[in-house]
């Protein structure tokens, strides 16, 4: 005799539920580093190592923006295995690195913000 399973609205609310507080933690994690990074940023010892620290802002939108994206490609299905492997892989991954590059040599170079 199969039994079936039946589930009613309060389980799969609570199921509903509890997947979108999961589907939450990496988001609050990607923004909350994002924020670590802007306080390093501001951090008045990280202007004595640069000529013009202010340059360094611009990595803190390009951090955030490679985050978000790697964790909408996990959601997506398009990253299947490794992750490092897959930013490795990855032209937007490379663009945003040397967009970080050439942010921190400006800085180090003392260029001014346009």
């Amino acid at each position: 005799m199969a039994s079936s399973i039946c589930i009613g609205p309060t389980e799969l609310a609570s199921a509903v539920s509890g997947m979108l507080k999961v589907a939450e933690s990496p988001l609050a994690s990607t923004f909350a580093s994002s924020l670590v990074l802007a306080l390093y940023v501001q951090y008045e010892t990280t202007g004595n190592r640069y000529a013009t620290p202010a340059v360094l802002w611009a990595i803190v939108p390009l951090a955030l923006l490679w985050s978000c994206r790697m964790w909408l490609s996990t959601t997506r299905g398009y990253m299947h295995h490794d992750p490092i492997l897959y930013a490795a892989r990855d032209w937007v991954t490379w663009t945003i690195v040397g967009a970080m590059v050439a942010v921190v040599l400006a800085a180090r170079a003392g260029l001014p913000l346009p």
